[in-house]
């Protein structure tokens, strides 16, 4: 449970509690020389039609919202499996046009005729698509909540005696929140080993806070939803909290100075006077399409309102930040330092 792919729940206990993280295992030899597969292919699967035609078949047709070319030739996988991901039956496809050739936009495959196997009970089947490459066993990492198989979930159909149901509501997967902290797409450690994002993710994340809550106490530890999905603690005199989403589903949280944060499943948000983190759909205004993560603190030793020069931090997802009424683009780290005129932002 302590590979960086796994490790999500564990680093958001530590955001938790205020501590830094133990780093307890690394792959063998000189593993950031494998980096192989660990790019993000920004192309994203949905089901675009569906159709029953008979007590255990149905057509089937899917859409594949692609933001930029993908490199090398690939295959599409589709597994129709149980909540646990396992692979009940499957319906694999190569692409028309060849994935190479897709350009921006989107793309529709199908409709494929499918047919649930005799022996299959009545119950809940998912729908996972991706893309491989057969002759070298390897898998894209997509856009979406990966389920821990470079595998989205795009749907769940209800096989019932009578036939065949397709529920567009596209249900979490059990690993949805795998592998969330060695995320960098579009930020600072994009290009290096998982392992090393993970460390750069967690690092700049955690010890700060640490820094922070060392010798406070904690003074409070609150369930936000009744089913105690999202957490948050408070350090000394409140002046120090983190907010945490254990959940399946977003949740929206009213802060006093950045307006509603929106923490998708696995994100959260650390707040303290001279130093703020955050992995959000949405933070002082501003929409992410996805989800992001930056760091910011005062270097100054003001707090950040009123900070002169502020350290930012950008893990991954969306690079805009707005500060002080202004849009800054901070691809990887940067500093930005405020004029004594309030508001612009050097």
């Amino acid at each position: 449970g302590y590979r960086p792919e796994k490790a999500t729940a564990y680093v958001l206990s530590h955001l938790l509690a205020g501590r830094p993280l133990n780093y307890h295992q690394f792959p063998p030899g000189l593993y950031w020389r494998n980096t192989a597969g660990v790019e993000t292919f920004h192309a994203r699967p949905s089901v675009a039609a569906f159709e029953p035609t008979g007590a255990r078949s149905f057509r089937i047709s899917y859409r594949w919202k692609v933001e930029k070319p993908l490199p090398g030739p690939w295959s599409a996988l589709v597994h129709f499996t149980n909540p646990n991901g396992r692979i009940l039956f499957q319906s694999d496809y190569a692409p028309q046009p060849p994935a190479e050739r897709w350009q921006a936009g989107e793309i529709v495959a199908g409709p494929f005729d499918v047919t649930v196997p005799s022996q299959l009970k009545p119950g809940p089947v998912d729908i996972r698509v991706g893309l491989f490459k057969p002759k070298e066993d390897v898998r894209a990492k997509l856009d979406g909540p990966d389920d821990g198989e470079r595998r989205i979930v795009v749907g769940r159909l209800q096989i019932k005696p009578d036939g065949v149901a397709f529920d567009e509501a596209v249900p979490a997967p059990v690993d949805a929140a795998e592998g969330f902290f060695t995320g960098a797409d579009n930020g600072w450690a994009e290009g290096l080993h998982p392992l090393d994002r993970f460390i750069k993710n967690t690092h700049e994340v955690l010890s700060p806070l640490n820094r922070l809550t060392a010798r406070m106490p904690l003074a409070e530890y609150q369930w936000l939803t009744p089913d105690r999905s999202v957490r948050r603690s408070v350090f000394g005199d409140g002046s120090v909290s983190a907010v945490a989403n254990f959940g399946t589903t977003d949740y929206a949280l009213r802060t006093a100075l950045w307006g509603d944060v929106v923490l998708p499943p696995s994100g959260f948000f650390a707040e303290a006077p001279g130093f703020i983190a955050f992995a959000a759909k949405r933070f002082n205004g501003r929409d992410y399409g996805r989800v992001s993560l930056f760091t910011l603190q005062s270097l100054d030793g003001r707090p950040l309102k009123r900070s002169r020069q502020v350290r930012v931090y950008h893990g991954f997802g969306d690079s805009s930040l707005v500060w002080k009424g202004k849009t800054a683009d901070v691809k990887r780290g940067a500093v930005l330092k405020t004029s004594w005129i309030e508001g612009i932002v050097n």
